[in-house]
């Protein structure tokens, strides 16, 4: 190798070390771990809905799915409202619930699905009437889940043994 060529080739390789460290900082410290959102709100609301449990929602991201819920697609109406069912502080329950319960009016039959069974997971007895409500849905699967949102709460619908 003359000597004219060995900086240029010393200065590719130190270049390669660069990316290659670059690479594993980022991989260690996360940065490409997370894509970043999408701007489409299906692959948006996809994205949140599959995010770890375990981080739970950041507040902008709890103030996007409450966004989403009201999305003119049912499906992604559908998905924001089931990517609540994970919330985990109480303010962002509370809102959820507020969420659920205007879902409940929704003129899509599976939004109104997946709002008796979010009601079911995170409600009380106070949602109680509201799921009774439910059960002369015209929807059959919103009629099932509405039965079985009261079961979880401790409402039996027939039989009478209800509270």
């Amino acid at each position: 190798m003359n000597n004219r060529r060995q900086p240029a080739v010393v200065a590719a390789i130190v270049l390669g070390l660069v990316v290659v460290v670059s690479g594993v900082v980022l991989l260690r410290t996360g940065v490409w771990r997370q894509p970043p959102p999408a701007t489409d709100p299906f692959e948006r609301v996809k994205q949140l809905q599959h995010k770890p449990e375990a981080q739970g929602y950041t507040a902008s991201e709890f103030h996007e799915l409450v966004r989403l819920a009201s999305d003119p697609d049912p499906l992604v109406r559908t998905r924001a409202i089931t990517a609540m069912f994970r919330v985990q502080t109480p303010e962002q329950k509370k809102q959820a619930l507020e969420v659920m319960h205007h879902a409940l009016n929704d003129p899509h039959p599976l939004v109104r699905q997946y709002a008796v069974s979010g009601i079911g997971r995170l409600g009380s007895a106070q949602d109680i009437p509201a799921l009774r409500r439910m059960l002369s849905d015209p929807a059959p699967l919103v009629r099932q889940g509405a039965e079985r949102a009261l079961q979880k709460l401790g409402y039996e619908s027939e039989g009478g043994g209800g509270q």
